[in-house]
């Protein structure tokens, strides 16, 4: 996802796209290749349309600037092509 202008982010979202089967997941969002905070996805009772939330992990890393790219990373969920659908919200600086 890019940067649309000099913002805060000030939290991102995971929508999950169907059931995982054997173990949360975990996904790490970072800035320009910086780890800025990490949010988990539980398989217990997991279903589509659940929503997971997360925020920095300091003030100083929710500091974005135009055209800066954020990436989110899963990793530890397990299922058939189980997809997330990702997003942020930025406050403008």
């Amino acid at each position: 996802m890019r940067v649309p202008e000099r913002a805060r982010l000030l939290n991102f979202f995971g929508i999950l796209g169907g059931a995982i089967t054997t173990a949360d997941g975990t996904i790490t969002v970072a800035v320009n290749g910086t780890t800025v905070g990490t949010f988990t996805v539980t398989q217990s009772g997991s279903a589509a349309g659940q929503v997971f939330t997360g925020q920095t992990s300091t003030q100083l890393l929710s500091n974005v600037n135009e055209g800066d790219v954020i990436s989110f990373t899963p990793s530890g969920a397990s299922g058939a092509s189980i997809p997330m659908h990702f997003s942020a919200t930025f406050r403008a600086a």
